[in-house]
């Protein structure tokens, strides 16, 4: 949160796709047994989904599938590419964040 308070929009997505897979990926550890060596958000979700059946996952990625995109989108575009996040940007992916957190 400092960092997006400080202007930092771009590090904020980053970091936020970051803390999401890395808790995505220590639920699957920690419930299936295993981590996929895969990153895309919505994919790894698909994963949980698939072992678990957990409906309110499915439910989750249809009602923010524009949201969990452009989450992933920050982690790429962040390393490579050249988008500037603007202070809406930071806050939906630190929202889409938040959610997923409390989702899993």
């Amino acid at each position: 949160m400092l960092i997006m308070n400080e202007g930092y929009y771009d590090i904020s997505c980053f970091y936020a796709e970051q803390a999401v897979q890395i808790r995505i990926k220590a639920y699957m550890l920690r419930n299936l047994g295993f981590i996929p060596r895969i990153h895309g958000i919505r994919d790894l979700l698909s994963i949980i989904y698939k072992y678990t059946r957990d409906e309110r996952i499915m439910e989750f990625i249809s009602e923010n599938k524009n949201l969990l995109k452009e989450l992933e989108e920050g982690y790429t575009e962040t390393r490579y590419g050249s988008i500037d996040y603007t202070e809406e940007d930071a806050k939906e992916c630190l929202n889409i964040m938040e959610k997923l957190f409390n989702l899993i």
